[in-house]
């Protein structure tokens, strides 16, 4: 690690002190550090970044090779060759930064639990993979959440006498005024629940959202780009899956920090079905996402740790 880069990773450990004080993201910054990762100032990610990505590799014909493969992967990761990098935009004060933070490390997070769905690259192989609408809808889900549960971690902190996460969503051009009707509904005695529910709906009604389904749907573009050249004119069709929310559902942790999803009706198609024109992308009627394999470094991590693979 360079002399820079020493610098702006101990300039950022407030940060972590910030999110180890909070109950749920605690075992997120545990993970994150033995995982390992690579932060700094950036002038062009807005106010921060964690990108999903997925490995790329040769092409896996058999069980043994992608035992092989996980072997290798975590030789990799050991080795500190595998990391997360997040980035944060160089003009952020120290609370924004903190709130900001929090939204990344819920990224890392879902990461964790493959709720990207990245496929993994495999040489010569054109993946299964979510379709347009499915790819939308599910970085927007993402998207939401994580500001939900930032918005959340950061009002719990202060109610523990921590109020810099919560002065930094205040001053978030993004996201003050979703911390104010989440404060608005907490303080006229809503159970934190409902609120978190109501917060994450609000979430969708904001003017963000158009933006972030131009930003999905490019996500997709550029992953077409990607993977076309390995498609060797065969039925493309075939390849794709569509994504019910329901069935991201059934695969989060059980955890007692999400039960605010159910006071939403996560099949509602007005709320959560992109609003810019898809008619020139394909689209799935096969649900079968478990045939998608993931590719993503800390979903694999995790379950390598887990003893899963």
């Amino acid at each position: 690690m360079g002399f820079l880069s020493k610098i702006q990773r101990h300039s950022f450990s407030y940060l972590f002190d910030e999110a180890s004080k909070d109950a749920f993201f605690a075992p997120v910054v545990d993970d994150l550090v033995r995982y390992g990762y690579d932060i700094r100032r950036s002038f062009k990610d807005g106010l921060g970044a964690y990108a999903p990505y997925a490995l790329e590799i040769e092409q896996l014909q058999t069980a043994e090779r992608y035992e092989q493969f996980l072997s290798e992967f975590k030789r990799k990761h050991d080795a500190g060759d595998v990391v997360a990098r997040l980035r944060f935009f160089f003009w952020n004060g120290r609370a924004v930064n903190a709130h900001i933070f929090l939204h990344e490390l819920m990224h890392f997070y879902q990461d964790m639990f493959g709720l990207y769905f990245s496929p993994l690259k495999e040489e010569g192989v054109f993946p299964v993979k979510l379709d347009a609408r499915s790819t939308i809808m599910l970085i927007l889900f993402n998207e939401a959440w994580a500001e939900t549960q930032a918005l959340r971690s950061s009002w719990a902190l202060k109610e523990q006498g921590f109020d810099l996460c919560w002065e930094g969503a205040l001053r978030s051009c993004d996201w003050k005024d979703l911390a104010q009707s989440y404060a608005d509904d907490l303080i006229s005695g809503m159970s934190e629940q409902e609120a978190a529910a109501r917060l994450f709906l609000r979430w969708y009604e904001g003017d963000h959202r158009e933006a972030y389904e131009k930003h999905a749907l490019f996500v997709f573009y550029k992953n077409e780009e990607r993977f076309r050249a390995d498609l060797q004119d065969k039925d493309y069709l075939s390849f794709y899956r569509c994504l019910h929310l329901s069935a991201l559902l059934s695969r989060l942790p059980e955890d007692e920090t999400h039960q605010f999803l159910q006071f939403i009706d996560i099949n509602d198609t007005h709320i959560f079905y992109p609003q810019i024109d898809l008619n020139d992308f394909v689209r799935s009627d096969n649900t079968d996402i478990n045939d998608i394999r993931i590719g993503a470094p800390p979903y694999l991590f995790r379950q390598a740790k887990s003893g899963e693979c």
